[in-house]
């Protein structure tokens, strides 16, 4: 398994905050007491939760960093039970990108048939962005944190994505010019570093 790239600590870091107390996640603003019941999960630093929690304890910056490497570990161990070694495939700021993705939803439970499993397992990673952004529901409501994470997670994914051709024309020559939406079901190969490229190059010229 490959190791946590530092994008993806920082990210995850960045997305979830730390907070150095033990509280309820139905309830984050409650004081916690011994005896109160419990109503989610406990969690503290960066998003973690677990049976090494309990009421009261003392959360120290270096334990939430320590926290928050184990999990994202665990998510990686989760991201390679699902995809396997195509894992190994992605840049790092697929990687990362997808780490997050797991961080945050985890691969059980619904999330286990979810369709993106079988774009990255079919390489089809144009796919990944679209089905990325499919969960951003909670509770049955459409979150706005949610959207901001997962458009943010699909700017990282997408950020020197291999085999682009660099450059963003204008308007006036994207409107004149042939520029098909990426098919539903395309098929199981990576984008053309010379097809694109070409393809690049003959934007560039009409823009010139």
């Amino acid at each position: 398994m490959r190791s946590i790239p530092d994008a993806a600590v920082e990210f995850v870091r960045r997305h979830e905050g730390c907070v150095l107390r033990v509280y309820d996640d139905l309830r984050p603003r409650a004081t916690l007491k011994a005896a109160d019941p419990v109503l989610g999960a406990l969690t503290a630093g960066y998003g973690h939760t677990g049976p090494d929690l309990r009421i009261g304890m003392v959360v120290t910056p270096a334990l939430a960093e320590a926290w928050l490497k184990e999990d994202l570990h665990t998510a990686a161990d989760r991201l390679y039970r699902r995809i396997g070694g195509v894992a190994d495939e992605l840049t790092t700021n697929q990687y990362a990108a997808m780490l997050s993705f797991v961080f945050n939803l985890g691969v059980d439970g619904p999330m286990a048939t979810a369709t993106i499993w079988k774009r990255l397992r079919a390489r089809q990673f144009d796919q990944v962005p679209l089905e990325m952004m499919k969960f951003v529901h909670a509770q049955g409501h459409k979150l706005q944190g949610l959207v901001e994470r997962r458009a943010a997670e699909v700017a990282l994914w997408s950020a020197a994505e291999p085999g682009s051709a660099p450059g963003a024309p204008p308007s006036s020559v994207t409107r004149l010019a042939e520029t098909p939406a990426t098919p539903s079901e395309p098929a199981p190969a990576r984008k053309s570093v010379t097809v694109w490229a070409a393809a690049g190059s003959a934007v560039a010229a009409a823009f010139a």
